[in-house]
């Protein structure tokens, strides 16, 4: 029994054992390096708030609300799913 787990731990990537909040870290990470280079994302622009949605998640900052999808690709083993971030349109908020 045990040299089956040291097989298995063995064959698999350290990071395939992780929890699912490093998948959620890791994309709010890109969410937030994408927004660096954004056009919407001026020095005035303040981030107050990053929620999970169904597609992806929701940025509200103090001017607008930014739809943000993740596009999940096919793993091919255990471990972090690779993925691409897209802004949708940002809604402005009346002020």
């Amino acid at each position: 029994m045990l040299r089956i787990i040291i097989f298995i731990l063995t064959c698999l990537p350290l990071n395939a054992v992780l929890p699912p909040l490093y998948q959620d870290i890791k994309e709010i990470q890109a969410i937030l390096d994408k927004a660096k280079n954004d056009e919407n994302f001026n020095s005035g622009v303040v981030i107050q708030e990053i929620t999970r949605s169904s597609p992806g998640y929701i940025i509200i900052t103090n001017e607008f609300v930014l739809p943000i999808k993740i596009n999940y690709e096919k793993p091919s083993m255990p471990g972090p799913v690779s993925f691409t971030v897209h802004f949708g349109e940002p809604l402005l908020l009346s002020k």
